[in-house]
C-alpha cells in the first residue's frame, strides 16, 4: 500500500448556529407544516452545544407523524447525535 485517502467528512461544511437559531428553524419548520413543536425536543434542543458532538436526542413515547418526522429533518442536518431514541414513537413505514 502506498498510500489512501481519508473518507470526506459530511459535516465539514455543516452551517454553523446557536442554540437560539436552533430553536427558532426547528419551530419555523413546525409552524411550516402545520403541526405543534413538541416540547420534549425543544427542552433537549436548548441544551445542544454548537459544534459539538451530542449523546442523546430521546423521543421516547412520543407519538411521531410525518409531519413531525419533516420538521426533524431541520435538526438533524444541524446537530450530529450519537443516539436517536424513538422507542415507542409509532412510526409507520412513510414517516421511517
Amino acid at each position: 500500500i502506498s498510500g489512501y485517502f481519508e473518507p470526506p467528512d459530511p459535516w465539514k461544511n455543516a452551517p454553523t448556529w446557536t442554540t437560539d437559531e436552533l430553536v427558532l428553524a426547528y419551530k419555523r419548520s413546525c409552524e411550516l407544516h402545520g403541526t405543534k413543536p413538541i416540547a420534549k425536543l425543544v427542552q433537549q434542543l436548548q441544551t445542544c452545544t454548537p459544534g459539538k458532538q451530542e449523546e442523546l436526542l430521546s423521543l421516547k413515547g412520543e407519538k411521531l407523524d410525518q409531519k413531525q418526522c419533516e420538521c426533524l429533518e431541520e435538526v438533524l442536518r444541524r446537530v450530529q447525535f450519537k443516539l436517536l431514541d424513538l422507542e415507542a414513537s409509532h412510526l409507520d413505514d412513510e414517516c421511517a
